[in-house]
């Protein structure tokens, strides 16, 4: 009922409110929010797009890169990586500018699917390997004194 209810103000939106960019973008935010949510992934996707649009029109780039992160999310769940990294790229450029560092967080735990997703390690992956090579320099030092040769 809620996904109903999304169409029908996002209809209404585009249909009487179609120059105001304000109400246009967050309408169909909300409709990608419910569309995700329902796990139509691709109507996510193109609603976001469609908020992304009317909010880059209105020069707002904190919503924008909401709307691209919203987009970037489901062009993930729906396997388009290219399309999310596109996406993602263009959020966190657009965060980064605005200044939402909670936009960022988010958008950090996208990046992180997209790259699983492309094979390449996340976040946590990379942490996991940088505390292994402190380790072994500690350990390296531990036993071979730091000066390259056994410790007394």
């Amino acid at each position: 009922q809620v996904v109903t209810f999304a169409k029908a103000a996002a209809s209404l939106a585009d249909t009487w409110r179609r120059h105001d960019d304000a109400c246009v973008g967050r309408a169909h935010i909300t409709l990608a929010r419910a569309m995700a949510l329902a796990g139509s992934h691709r109507s996510a996707e193109n609603a976001a797009r469609k908020a992304a649009k009317a909010f880059r029109r209105r020069g707002d780039a904190a919503q924008r890169a909401e709307a691209l992160m919203l987009s970037a999310d489901a062009s993930c769940r729906r396997g388009a990586i290219q399309d999310a990294r596109a996406d993602s790229a263009k959020a966190q450029e657009l965060f980064e500018r605005a200044g939402g560092s909670g936009g960022l967080a988010k958008l950090a735990d996208i990046n992180d699917r997209i790259n699983e997703a492309m094979g390449l390690p996340t976040r946590a992956q990379l942490e996991e390997q940088e505390r292994q090579q402190q380790l072994a320099i500690q350990q390296y030092l531990a036993v071979y004194g730091g000066a390259g040769g056994p410790a007394a």
